[in-house]
């Protein structure tokens, strides 16, 4: 099913636009489990409430921009899962990401794919947060390809893993968790291993939360760009999955094959948390696509895909000559390196290990010494009860006597 929006559709301004956006990608089908594809893209995806939740917080969407104007050309996957268990975190992951294909297609021709990505996410954490004051939230995963150039952009503990070979040999998680834990362990301190799961997975930052925000963005073609496939998809997909995932790929032929295993797996291993995923082709494969004439919409246009077989074509009422001046852009890194691919050859891949500045680690370790004093006064007391008690006990022994 294809929609064409206009602007009687939403009304005036960019905020207008995004909300009826936000709503369309809030409103899934009746069906617990929903496929989305884009099949001219080789890209699949499911969504799935699962047997043990009442509703499903999860959003998952494809969007990309293509015509002649190939410099401008963009395609864009976005995995959300909303945080906190209640009813606002489905409506905080369609709005940012609603608010993350608005901002991608507003700076459509400004900076490089990493430089657009990290702004369009601090954008939607902006909007989340101004619109729940930080009672609601959401993780993201997302990946956005522009010309050569492509980056991977994530916060908290959604994941993208790569496979190599057709999708035939061993995945390898290519992103880090914004959780405690996995702080701790970047930052070699030693005592993650004795948090207790829901300390450890207690996330230090999400799109919308009331904390400090720094989205993860770099850039990103895989380790051998015409062979490597990529997995977006939420803690409810890696967490049952996360020992049998290598012979699941293995096992499979093809991306729609994999996404249906990966719906079925989830389902039989844990079903637990809802469970969304997509699986994209190599970065050349959907270069290639958005040339593709057959592809093209009218310019300054963008199609979404949305699961259930919902198509939005969407039209981006920003001009190349206001975008900035109207919506201006959260401040971004500067000492970002961009990477591409192309007829010069491939660049050397930098790691996708987010930088821990010194300040960082400081303040771990301090948050550290204070959970270590905290645990030390707790088991003081706990003795001193302990103590009292036997003295106690002693005391009624002898009376008795």
């Amino acid at each position: 099913m294809i929609f064409y929006a206009t602007q009687d559709s939403f009304g005036k301004g960019w905020h207008a636009q995004t909300n009826w956006l936000a709503s369309q990608i809030l409103d899934l089908p009746a069906e617990e489990k929903s496929i989305i594809k884009l099949e001219n893209f080789s890209t699949f995806g499911f969504t799935d409430i699962s047997r043990h939740r009442s509703t499903n917080q999860d959003r998952a969407l494809i969007a990309y921009s293509a015509s002649n104007h190939t410099n401008r050309n963009w395609f864009l996957a976005v995995v959300c899962d909303g945080v906190g268990g209640n009813q606002a975190s489905q409506h905080a992951a369609a709005l940012a990401s609603a608010t993350i294909v608005q901002h991608t297609a507003e700076l459509d021709g400004e900076g490089s794919a990493q430089a657009i990505l990290e702004a369009s996410l601090s954008k939607a954490h902006l909007e989340v947060l101004n619109r729940f004051g930080g009672k609601s939230s959401t993780t993201v995963v997302a990946l956005l390809v522009k010309g050569f150039d492509a980056a991977l952009g994530w916060a908290g503990d959604s994941r993208a893993y790569e496979f190599l070979d057709s999708i035939t040999a061993e995945q390898a998680q290519i992103t880090t968790d914004d959780t405690l834990g996995a702080a701790l362990n970047r930052a070699s301190i030693g005592i993650s291993q004795q948090l207790n799961d829901d300390i450890a997975e207690r996330l230090s930052q999400a799109i919308g939360a009331d904390m400090p925000f720094r989205p993860n963005c770099t850039s990103w073609i895989g380790k051998a760009p015409e062979a490597t496939h990529l997995l977006l998809c939420t803690d409810g997909v890696w967490k049952p999955l996360s020992t049998a995932l290598t012979a699941l790929v293995s096992a499979c032929s093809d991306r729609s094959e994999l996404a249906r295993r990966l719906l079925l797996s989830s389902e039989w291993l844990g079903g637990n948390d809802n469970a969304t995923a997509i699986l994209l082709p190599s970065i050349p494969e959907i270069y290639n696509s958005l040339r593709d004439p057959k592809n093209w919409l009218p310019p300054d246009n963008c199609a979404i895909c949305l699961p259930g077989g919902k198509t939005i074509i969407l039209p981006n009422l920003a001009t190349n000559q206001n975008r900035s001046k109207r919506h201006p852009s959260p401040q971004f890194s500067k000492n970002i390196s961009v990477q591409s691919w192309g007829p010069a050859g491939i660049k050397k891949q930098k790691t996708l290990e987010p930088d821990i500045t010194e300040k960082e680690k400081d303040s771990l370790s301090n948050s550290i010494k204070k959970l270590n004093k905290t645990i030390e006064v707790v088991a003081e007391e706990e003795s001193n009860d302990d103590k009292a008690k036997s003295a106690q006990q002693i005391h009624k022994d002898k009376s008795t006597d």
